[in-house]
């Protein structure tokens, strides 16, 4: 089952019980984009928890308000653990650091490579499951 939101800023896809969740090119993440995305993610997972993958890699840059938005309690909700990948290694050790800071509610590992991510996401998955 397919279950897909799509807007001029990202795209949410949830395919083989993972939430894909992609930036477009030069995207600017504002407190409203950030929102709308975790409304939507909300929304179509249809009130099940899932492993997310979120794709950064196309994101211009972050907003302090979506970043203060993307911390909180909500942001989390339905998400069983997520991967991120990053488009630099600096992005990477930013996110590292500030979670370190702010720890997270859900386990989380950051990537350079999306492959890498979602082979995460699946092992984790099948550990789970076992």
């Amino acid at each position: 089952m397919l279950e897909k939101y799509e807007d001029q800023d990202f795209l949410l896809e949830i395919t083989d019980g993972i939430c894909y969740v992609s930036y477009k090119k030069d995207c600017v993440v504002t407190k409203d984009v950030s929102e709308k995305s975790i409304i939507e993610r909300i929304r179509i997972s249809n009130g099940k928890s899932l492993p997310v993958l979120l794709d950064t890699r196309n994101v211009k840059y972050w907003t302090m308000d979506s970043r203060n938005n993307s911390m909180k309690g909500h942001a989390y909700h339905l998400i069983e653990y997520t991967a991120i990948v990053f488009k630099s290694a600096t992005f990477k050790i930013i996110w590292d650091f500030t979670v370190r800071l702010f720890p997270t509610p859900i386990t989380h590992k950051s990537f350079l490579d999306f492959e890498e991510a979602k082979s995460w996401l699946i092992e984790d998955a099948n550990k789970k499951e076992s």
